[in-house]
């Protein structure tokens, strides 16, 4: 089974994953890498991609992300749920799911930030119709491709030499079809067609 890192709101391409390969695992035995997808996400603001990223407490340079654990000294969550209206209220669907989201980012329930981001992608995953049986790793081990780091933002090439179909987008007009992000984006987008859209796309690897 492939292996995935934690990841915040995750991209069209994790879930295209999950399409195909429904049973894998989630590596929380990994050290945390700052500045990824882990506590990171991508969405289509007024201004172009926007990056959103969860504060995270004090923790050292070879901290399992297992034990990575969420800040709530700063309301990130308000910050993070503004944005999201700022960008998608004009969408077909963002009142569709508000909802289902919403509650999440009122609650401080979640200590660690792999609790938060299974509950995240466990809604996630029914919203597009998908069936996903993810499992805890119980070590690290290497993975040939490596998703956990394919799959990182700062991976120009996968967005590059992938295929990802062009949907509209409420800013497209201004900065044209942004590739690859959230699956919020797609979701707020296209709704129920979404999980149409996750067939067509083909990862390079």
């Amino acid at each position: 089974m492939i292996t995935f890192s934690t990841s915040y709101l995750p991209s069209i391409a994790h879930f295209s994953l999950i399409q195909n390969h429904p049973e894998h695992y989630i590596d929380g035995k990994e050290h945390f890498i700052k500045q990824s997808q882990r506590n990171r996400t991508v969405i289509y603001a007024a201004n172009g991609p926007l990056s959103l990223s969860i504060p995270l407490q004090k923790y050292s340079n070879h901290s399992l992300t297992e034990d990575i654990k969420i800040s709530y000294a700063e309301d990130w969550q308000t910050l993070h749920w503004r944005s999201f209206e700022s960008a998608y209220r004009n969408t077909a669907y963002f009142e569709f799911y508000e909802d289902d989201l919403r509650p999440y980012y009122r609650s401080k329930e979640y200590e660690t930030l792999m609790e938060f981001n299974a509950v995240l992608e466990k809604e996630l995953t029914e919203m597009l119709g998908l069936e996903s049986k993810p499992k805890a790793t119980t070590e690290y081990t290497d993975q040939d491709p490596d998703w956990r780091m394919l799959l990182s933002p700062k991976n120009k090439e996968l967005k590059q030499r992938s295929y990802f179909p062009a949907y509209q987008q409420v800013f497209s007009d201004q900065y044209g079809f942004q590739a690859n992000l959230s699956v919020i984006d797609l979701l707020f987008n296209l709704g129920p067609h979404s999980i149409n859209y996750l067939k067509e796309v083909q990862l390079f690897q």
